[in-house]
Formats: C-alpha cells, sequence, structure tokens
C-alpha cells in the first residue's frame, strides 16, 4: 500500500509540473502588412507591364505559423502565428507594392508574369530577438515562357537580449514589429531594382537580363 502511495503521489506531482509547463505556453496571432511609401519611383516605361501570377509559401513551417519565444532549454515558451496565412500576406505586400509603382497590371493581358518564393518570413527568441524574411523573385515573359528576371532579396534583423525568468507578451510585440520591418524592407529592395524596372520596359521577346 505504502508504494502504491508514492507511485500516486509521484503521478500527482509529474501532473502539477506538467499542467504548470502548459499554463506558461501559448499562441499569439498577430498581423503583417506592407505599407508603400508615397514616395516610391514610378518608372513611367514599366507601367502595368507585370502581373503577380504566384506566390508560394516554401518554409519549413508554412500557413500561419511565424516564430517562437523560446524557453532556457529551447522549447516553444510562447507561439507566434499571423492572423492570416504568410502566403496571402506575402501576395498583398507585392501587389500593393506593384500598385504603388504603377507596374501592376489590372488584366491579365501583362507581357509579364512575377512568381514570388517565400523563403522566410520568420522571428525568434532564445535570449537575442531575430526576424528575417528571403523572397525569390522571377519574371517569366509570358509570350515565350522565359525567364527574363531573377533575384533573390533578403533583410535580416536583430534585436535586443533579453533575460526574465518568465515569458513576458510584449516580447511578442517586438518581435512583430522586427518582422514587418523585414517584410517591409524585402519587398522595398525588391521592387525599387532599377534592373527590375529596365527589364519590364522593354518589350516581350527580348532576351533575358543579368543580375
Amino acid at each position: 500500500m505504502r508504494r502504491n502511495g508514492v507511485r500516486r503521489y509521484v503521478a500527482w506531482g509529474f501532473a502539477g509540473l506538467l499542467g504548470l509547463g502548459l499554463a506558461g505556453c501559448g499562441t499569439h496571432r498577430v498581423p503583417l502588412a506592407y505599407n508603400a511609401a508615397t514616395t516610391v519611383e514610378k518608372p513611367a516605361a514599366a507601367a502595368q507591364a507585370i502581373e503577380l501570377t504566384g506566390v508560394t509559401d516554401a518554409r519549413k513551417y508554412t500557413g500561419t505559423r511565424l516564430g517562437a519565444v523560446r524557453g532556457g532549454y529551447g522549447n516553444p515558451a510562447i507561439t507566434i502565428e499571423t492572423t492570416e496565412p504568410v502566403q496571402a500576406i506575402v501576395r498583398k505586400a507585392f501587389s500593393d507594392g506593384l500598385a504603388a509603382r504603377g507596374m501592376l497590371a489590372t488584366t491579365s493581358a501583362a507581357p509579364y508574369g512575377l512568381d514570388i518564393k517565400v523563403e522566410r518570413l520568420d522571428c525568434s527568441q532564445l535570449v537575442r530577438q531575430e526576424a528575417h524574411a528571403r523572397f525569390q523573385l522571377t519574371l517569366v515573359d509570358k509570350a515565350t515562357g522565359q525567364v527574363v528576371y531573377d533575384k533573390t532579396v533578403e533583410n535580416n534583423r536583430t534585436g535586443m537580449a533579453r533575460y526574465s525568468e518568465t515569458e513576458n507578451v510584449n516580447w511578442v510585440d517586438e518581435l512583430r514589429a522586427m518582422t514587418n520591418d523585414s517584410l517591409q524592407a524585402s519587398v522595398d529592395q525588391a521592387l525599387d531594382n532599377p534592373l527590375l524596372h529596365s527589364v519590364a520596359a522593354r518589350p516581350a521577346g527580348t532576351p533575358p537580363a543579368r543580375r
């Protein structure tokens, strides 16, 4: 009987520790949005030349997963997700960015199609905060199916080191802001490239451009 009682107390103790561990966990959903500057360059020759034909989420964790605040053993204490699928967020970001620059086609008759592969859009915190964005752009001549421009852009950010006995939900807001800044900077870097402007201004059938 005594042995059974010890086992029972051990089981209760383990369940209590497990409950405490789960109590510290949680999922926070955050919005991300690109805001096009009103002073962006509008290449007249490339006006409405590009149709956004596809966006693919090729990250390790697809869907709405963005990152985590991790505990001392690397376990995700707070999971961070986006309010919309990352694929939809990135599609809207590039669509708004192209539109702000006057380059987005309003019909499918545009000479060029732009495909975006999302290789990274994530954040993390173990001690130091990090945020990353990396997109691969492929511009295709729709008449010939030939790739005329391709480029990978990325932006990586490192924030403050955080030390605490307990997780702080304010860290989620900090990571969200860092990730949003990485998204913003990467889209601007991609769409403000003079080579992209010059390629989109050429007549369809022009040989591919070098990076």
